[in-house]
């Protein structure tokens, strides 16, 4: 199945390594409705579940086998905390085609998710530079996840 990744399990990412022995890199890629990419204050990307809202937001596609997947849904505390939807994901360059993949999408979104200004893309430079890794966070914020071997995000 193909998966479409937007935040850190990017390649060069922080949990990059979730995707390790199971997933295959299939091509960048963009949504092909906009939706809002927001990064809370660690820094930690959320596609909102607000489909013709926000950007289209440029990722990575992903073939994935049953357990790679399973390992995600762990990391994302699906369905939980996350829901999936399965979206037309356009190709990264010309003359791709489209394709349906899995996307990882926010369920509940915060008024001040919400108001945040939308990103295209959650960039590398800034990861490095804005983000937090889970055992440097308040620990409030930990517990709103339940499960994760992982980071989140």
């Amino acid at each position: 199945m193909l998966v479409f990744v937007y935040g850190t399990l990017k390649r060069g990412f922080h949990n990059h390594p979730a995707l390790a022995g199971g997933a295959e890199f299939v091509r960048c890629g963009v949504t092909l409705e906009p939706y809002p990419l927001v990064a809370d204050e660690y820094f930690i990307p959320y596609l909102l579940d607000r489909p013709a809202e926000g950007l289209k937001v440029r990722g990575e596609v992903y073939q994935v086998d049953d357990e790679c997947f399973a390992r995600l849904d762990r990391l994302e505390n699906y369905p939980a905390y996350y829901d999936r939807r399965e979206l037309l994901i356009g190709g990264g360059g010309p003359g791709e085609q489209e394709a349906r993949c899995w996307v990882y999408v926010k369920k509940e979104a915060s008024a001040e998710q919400l108001a945040m200004e939308p990103m295209a893309e959650y960039a590398l430079d800034a990861h490095k530079e804005k983000y937090v890794p889970r055992e440097r966070r308040d620990a409030s914020h930990v517990s709103k996840r339940t499960g994760p071997q992982l980071d989140d995000g």
